[in-house]
Order: structure tokens, then C-alpha cells, then sequence
């Protein structure tokens, strides 16, 4: 299966972003996800482990309306107490750091944290892929206007014509519904060189370490792959997915790791992150 490193559509933080891409790359992935932003940091991370870019696929990513991962949270200063309630549930360190989980929002007593979502980046986008040779596009589209995912996943077709990915969750369409909008995406990325569902579980749930936390992101996959989909997991995918996919004889595309590839190699050195991503990449390959 396809090892996809997912850096973070909302990661602004050039130093991790850099020791991600250096890391998984040594440990063999196969693909490396990132903003329009973020790709050429990656990418120069890459050759300066004296590796080559060639080896190695490259997914820009992009987020339409209100898809959690666009998000991005803000502190309304003369509401904040300084309480630090915020800080200890978030799993990114700061907002620096944010990848849209909205946990600070809940535990937030006192209205200060906000969030925006931001806004596709068409203007560039091409230039980008271009520039950057990119293989993937993928939208992030786990929102609740049909129309709205048809027109935006249209505009993408129309600027780039290699693969086209759409990662979106069960949260909005379910069953039917979600295969027929699927059918119509797959029709409008005719001229494409290949169509990917990204099969969202549960966005951001792959700090947890468990079978439950993964289940959701594999009983869609499997849903979408028996409709014939060609599918990557994400939301949830952790060190008991490959193993799972491997016992239900699932069909499987790739599998994409957020948070948890992040998590295992945090606060190591790089000798010893090496040794857990590689960890990591032979349990999927």
C-alpha cells in the first residue's frame, strides 16, 4: 500500500514541517502532502537529505467552505484570561501549530478562541502545481452543499488534469447519497488521470492509538472500495490499520498518516525517529 505523509493542510510550522519530510522520506513514503504553501518546503527538505524528488509523489491539498481542516484558530485578546485551559488539550502544541481540531473552542470558558476557515487558494494553484511538479491535488470537502463540492471540485478538473483526490467523511452524506455524489466527482474528473477517494473517518483522531479510533475510517474505505472506488484511509489511521485492512482482505489504494505519524517521532532525535517512521512504513508497505 501507499505510505501518504500528511503534514498538515493548516501547519505552519516550517521547522516540523522540515524534520517530517526529511524523516519519512529517509524512512521510505511513498507520498508527502502538504498546502501550497508547505510543498516547497518540503520539497527542498528532501533534497537537502541528498535525496532525490523523483523517488518520492507530491499531493497539494486544499480545503472549500467550512471543512474542519481549512480551519484556523484565533485569540480574541480582550476575552482571553490567560487561563492556559486552551494549551492543554491542544495536540499540536499552539496555534502556530493548528490543524483545526477545535478542542481549545470547547474548553474555552470564556468565547475567546475563533475560528477561520481559509479560502481556496485558485489564485496560484496552477502556477504551483506546475512549478512544483505535482502529482496530486486533493480537496478537502467534508461540507454539507453538494452544489458547492461539485462547482469547487469542477474548477479543480479544469485547472489540473493529473490525479485528482477528494477527502470527505460520512458526516454530511451517507450510503447512497455519498456514492452518487461520488459518481458525479468521478464524471467530472473524466479527463483525469486518476480519480482517489480519501475515505475521512474521523479527521484528526489518529493521536489515539487504538482499534476503535480506526475502525470508522475502515468500514467507509471498505464501503467505498466495494462500490468501486479506489481508496486511501485517512482520519484515524494509526500503527492497527494495515493490520485491520489486511485481515478483512480489504482493497486498499494507500493509507495517509496525520497526526499519529506526527506524534510517534515528536521530541526524538533524529537517529531515534528514524527508527519509529521506519517502523511505521514497513507495517503499511
Amino acid at each position: 500500500m501507499l505510505f501518504k505523509l500528511i503534514c498538515g493542510l493548516g501547519n505552519n510550522d516550517i521547522s516540523e514541517v522540515q524534520s517530517l519530510a526529511e524523516v519519512y522520506a529517509l524512512a521510505g513514503a511513498d507520498m508527502f502532502d502538504a498546502s501550497v504553501s508547505m510543498i516547497p518546503i518540503v520539497q527542498d527538505s528532501i533534497k537537502q537529505s541528498g535525496l532525490s524528488l523523483e523517488d518520492f509523489k507530491f499531493c497539494i491539498s486544499i480545503s472549500i467552505g467550512d471543512d474542519i481542516h481549512g480551519a484556523k484558530a484565533y485569540i480574541k485578546k480582550e476575552l482571553c484570561s490567560k487561563c492556559g485551559a486552551c494549551a492543554s488539550v491542544c495536540p499540536r502544541g499552539g496555534i502556530r501549530r493548528c490543524i483545526g481540531c477545535m478542542k481549545c473552542k470547547d474548553i474555552c470558558k470564556y468565547g475567546a478562541l475563533s475560528f477561520v476557515f481559509e479560502k481556496t487558494p485558485w489564485n496560484g494553484l496552477g502556477e504551483a502545481i506546475d512549478k512544483f511538479k505535482v502529482d496530486s491535488v486533493e480537496m478537502h470537502a467534508s461540507v454539507e452543499n453538494a452544489e458547492l463540492i461539485k462547482e469547487e471540485f469542477k474548477k479543480l478538473c479544469e485547472i489540473f488534469k493529473g490525479e485528482v483526490s477528494i477527502c470527505i467523511s460520512n458526516k454530511y452524506f451517507k450510503g447512497d447519497k455519498l456514492v452518487d455524489l461520488l459518481l458525479d466527482l468521478k464524471d467530472i474528473a473524466r479527463d483525469n488521470t486518476a480519480f482517489v477517494i480519501q475515505a475521512d473517518g474521523k479527521a484528526m483522531s489518529g493521536l489515539n492509538d487504538e482499534t476503535e479510533t480506526t475502525t470508522p475510517c475502515i468500514k467507509l474505505g471498505e464501503y467505498l472500495s466495494s462500490k468501486g472506488f479506489k481508496v486511501i484511509l485517512s482520519g484515524g489511521v494509526n500503527s492497527k490499520t494495515s493490520g485491520l485492512i489486511r485481515e478483512r482482505g480489504m482493497k486498499c489504494y494507500g493509507l495517509a498518516y496525520g497526526s499519529y505519524a506526527r506524534k510517534i517521532i515528536e521530541g526524538l532525535s533524529k537517529d531515534e525517529a528514524l527508527v519509529r517512521a521506519k517502523e511505521l512504513v514497513c507495517l503499511t508497505k
